[in-house]
């Protein structure tokens, strides 16, 4: 019985270890933000606005056994959000952010939470590009599976990128059609994009399970999410 128990309370140990480690410290705090509001994320490097109360921190990273999937940004944000949300906060403003690596398996992050009773940002009724006349593709790979595969990466028949952990590039296209990435070890990945003049597309590149080596993978990820870890990877040696 005493046997039992004490594996119970480890497998409880291990299980909410699983999770990454959020440590927040907060110097004021109000009600609770309602869930029906979205809470605004500033990027890495915006100032402070005039407007905003700094209510204080949330610190989010890897508890030692914590899997890729519970680590990711979209999981990361969410957790920094209810905390905010539930100091009276209605803004992150992120204060630092490291990619996965061979080390930590989740995006370790750190914030200001902020309350701004005035809305200072609001989304513009129709999007501005500031490259009107070309399209940017942003290619990167994070850490992940497969770290010692590396392969070239080709748009249509132009090599692109060599894919290698903690390398990136960027790829001006001047006009709009539709091509394809592709990349090959064991065997061949094709990967479709519609391009658009004055869009940017950030695709993650990585390695999928094969039967040697693994396949090149490539994942499309949303502008804003693609633009935060794009910028948090070094520049390449």
């Amino acid at each position: 019985m005493i046997l039992l128990i004490v594996v119970l309370l480890l497998l409880g140990v291990l299980l909410s270890s699983c999770s990454p480690r959020v440590t927040s410290q907060f110097s004021s705090q109000y009600s609770a933000v309602a869930d029906t509001v979205d809470i605004m994320v500033l990027p890495l490097g915006t100032d402070i606005p005039d407007e905003a109360e700094v209510l204080g921190t949330v610190s989010i990273g890897d508890s030692g056994l914590t899997p890729p999937s519970k680590g990711t940004y979209e999981k990361v944000i969410s957790l920094a959000r209810q905390e905010a949300r539930s100091a009276g906060g209605n803004a992150l403003l992120v204060t630092r952010h490291q990619l996965p690596d061979i080390m930590y398996s989740t995006h370790r992050m750190e914030f200001k939470v902020l309350k701004i009773d005035k809305p200072i940002l609001s989304a513009p009724s129709e999007k501005v590009s500031s490259h009107p006349d070309y399209a940017v593709l942003y290619l990167y790979r994070p850490f992940g599976s497969g770290p010692l595969v590396s392969y070239d990466v080709y748009l249509d028949d132009t090599k692109v990128f060599h894919s290698r952990v903690g390398h990136k590039c960027e790829v001006k296209i001047r006009s709009s059609r539709e091509m394809t990435l592709h990349a090959a070890t064991e065997s061949r990945t094709d990967y479709p994009l519609d391009i658009k003049l004055g869009e940017e597309y950030y695709v993650r590149c990585g390695v999928s399970i094969g039967i040697i080596v693994g396949r090149p993978a490539f994942e499309q990820v949303l502008p804003g999410i693609g633009r935060a870890e794009y910028d948090a990877m070094q520049e390449n040696d």
